[in-house]
């Protein structure tokens, strides 16, 4: 019999965490930050971006439209913010978004986390000259629960029934060159499954909101879905580790990308050490840290045709 650890528990330890290692540690390099822009007639702290790009005349070319992630009830940006400053201190430009977090009393669940997404990208493009972004180049990167939403925006660009379903009517006119995750969740009805040896009931609603027993929605939230339908993708980056909790759906990816010919990278840490775990490369900037980065790095210098 399994132990039901409550959820808020689980994330006072997680916040906890996160916020020592930020008092801890400083970011890389140099950089411009421009902090808190509301994309949405909201003024909540969830309709933020931030911008941060690298120092003049460093820049490559390369824009990163990141997305936090967090079990979809945790997280803000600002714990990306070391993530991004490595990536700035490479010469790439980031466009970091908050969303809102999955909460029943308000009725929040992936559909809106994932219209919160799409209305970030929407006001990012839309703004682009005054904010001196160039999306010729452009790359949507997430980790864990993030990882889930870029790839559901991702899919958005390339099938009428996901945008449908999430009652999207307008995406801004651009190309993704290409899709950039950490330990990604992937699959909903198997994510689910392996958390209810972990959760009771009512934390399993917090996480995967109250839309939970319905099996469309459970089917329709899920990459896997629309993989397996074989829908047209840009090229995709995972990375995993021996020591990710949540491997499984890293592998099913995996299974589905290769069984389906996709341009796919998968990036896996063999390492026992379990400092290489759930999205590591974030914490971590040696070692296989700094090797998975630079794995990030070479993918999409590859599809921006970066020399």
């Amino acid at each position: 019999m399994s132990i039901k650890i409550p959820l808020n528990l689980i994330l006072h330890f997680v916040k906890k965490g996160d916020e020592k290692y930020l008092k801890n540690h400083r970011t890389f390099g140099n950089f411009s930050l421009i902090k808190d822009l509301t994309y949405k007639t909201s003024d909540s702290s969830f309709h933020k971006l931030d911008i941060i790009a690298p120092v003049l005349n460093h820049e490559n070319g390369i824009l990163l439209f990141s997305v936090h992630g967090g079990g979809y009830v945790y997280g803000d940006k600002k714990y990306n913010s070391i993530f991004h400053s490595y990536f700035a201190d490479k010469g790439f430009t980031i466009i970091s978004a908050n969303y809102r977090l999955i909460d029943n009393d308000y009725d929040v669940s992936i559909i809106e986390q994932l219209q919160d997404i799409v209305d970030a990208l929407t006001y990012a493009y839309d703004n682009r000259h005054f904010h001196k972004l160039n999306f010729d180049k452009l790359f949507l990167v997430g980790d864990s629960a993030g990882g889930h939403l870029v790839f559901l925006l991702d899919i958005l660009f390339h099938d009428e029934e996901a945008r449908r379903y999430f009652n999207i009517k307008n995406l801004p006119p651009i190309k993704i060159r290409g899709v950039c995750l950490n330990s990604t969740m992937y699959d909903m009805k198997s994510l689910y499954k392996y958390a209810e040896k972990f959760l009771s009931k009512r934390g399993l609603k917090k996480v995967f909101s109250k839309r939970c027993i319905d099996e469309e929605f459970m089917l329709k939230t899920s990459p896997s879905y629309y993989i397996r339908k074989n829908i047209k993708l840009d090229p995709l980056f995972n990375s995993s580790s021996y020591k990710d909790q949540f491997l499984s759906q890293s592998l099913l990816l995996k299974r589905d990308m290769i069984a389906n010919q996709y341009d796919f990278m998968f990036d896996y840490c063999r390492s026992s050490d379990k400092k290489y775990g759930h999205i590591y490369n974030h914490f971590n900037f040696d070692g296989e840290g700094k090797r998975c980065n630079e794995a990030m790095i070479n993918f999409f210098m590859k599809w921006a045709n970066v020399d």
